[in-house]
């Protein structure tokens, strides 16, 4: 019975000591958290979610109604430069125009068939003079030397009013984005407190860089459902029209600055404080205050300076 008495307190006291050293080293861990004082750059700011859209949006137009489009070589969203093929027209179709029309120049209406009255009579109902056919002939035979429309511009294809083997019935064959900028929308209170020239990041999974620097160029003054636009202009290939995008607005900004995680600034009824590495309590005037950090002021700061966690009161 003694022996077992014995062991027991043995236990009792190596557990004891377990306990000891853990919340010795608890405590250790507390006392241990430091913050190096430097000088920063600090900033505050609004999110948003918005849109890549065009800053243009230009028509590419031509008087090709009737004609039959062969091949189209864009899709919407694709990016175009000066010169690339949107469409190519059908080349049998544009002889077969010309030889129409060539027959009704001379007269030679008995040797038009009822198949080309109905693929090309209604086209050229408004032809009623010999000096009109002859100029539509000429139009076609410039577009059998060169068969297909090109762009004249850089953009991205917004929209397409063509398709393959169908006549053309629009004379807007394209529209086209030139330019990208970021819409987003805001509240009345932002819209009196927000002015153009605001820097702006970008946040995108299509971007591998961490944001892009944007900068805010227009705030309309004209309520639309979803808030005021705000207008971004940045630069990056990375964006494309269409996709979304997070917003960063900064709104407020600090820099070369003493600044600590906001854990570290402690208040009691003198005011806020840090604790230095000799449990001293520094008294700081605060600043600006972001989702992180504190800015602090105090002529006891000095760099390299250490604040410390404490749970003193």
């Amino acid at each position: 019975m003694k022996k077992i008495f014995i062991i027991v307190l043995l236990l009792l006291l190596v557990l004891g000591l377990y306990a000891c050293k853990e919340s010795d080293e608890q405590q250790s861990i507390i006392s241990i958290q430091k913050y190096e004082l430097n000088k920063i750059s600090i900033d505050s700011y609004d999110s948003f979610v918005g849109h890549v859209c065009e800053k243009e949006r230009w028509h590419l137009v031509g008087e090709y109604g009737g004609l039959i489009v062969d091949d189209v070589k864009v899709i919407k969203g694709q990016k175009i430069k000066k010169g690339d093929i949107i469409c190519t027209f059908n080349q049998d179709d544009l002889e077969s125009r010309i030889l129409y029309l060539k027959k009704y120049l001379s007269g030679n209406i008995e040797g038009i068939t009822d198949a080309e009255i109905s693929l090309y009579g209604e086209d050229y109902l408004k032809l009623e003079s010999i000096s009109q056919i002859k100029e539509e002939i000429e139009k076609l035979k410039l577009i059998q030397d060169k068969p297909y429309i090109e762009s004249d511009c850089v953009g991205v294809v917004l929209d397409l009013n063509i398709e393959n083997g169908a006549k053309i019935t629009n004379n807007i064959i394209a529209d086209i984005g030139i330019g990208k900028q970021i819409l987003i929308y805001v509240s009345d209170k932002q819209q009196v407190d927000y002015f153009t020239g605001m820097c702006v990041r970008i946040f995108s999974k299509s971007h591998s860089e961490q944001y892009i620097e944007g900068v805010v160029t227009e705030i309309s003054n004209y309520k639309m459902q979803n808030g005021y636009p705000v207008l971004i202009e940045f630069v990056s290939d990375d964006l494309f029209i269409g996709s979304q995008v997070g917003i960063q607005l900064i709104t407020d900004s600090r820099e070369d600055v003493y600044a600590v995680p906001y854990y570290f600034l402690q208040q009691n009824e003198k005011g806020s404080y840090i604790v230095n590495e000799n449990n001293q309590r520094i008294y700081v005037n605060v600043g600006l205050v972001t989702d992180y950090y504190v800015e602090i002021e105090a002529e006891d700061l000095k760099q390299g300076d250490f604040a410390i966690m404490s749970n003193e009161e």
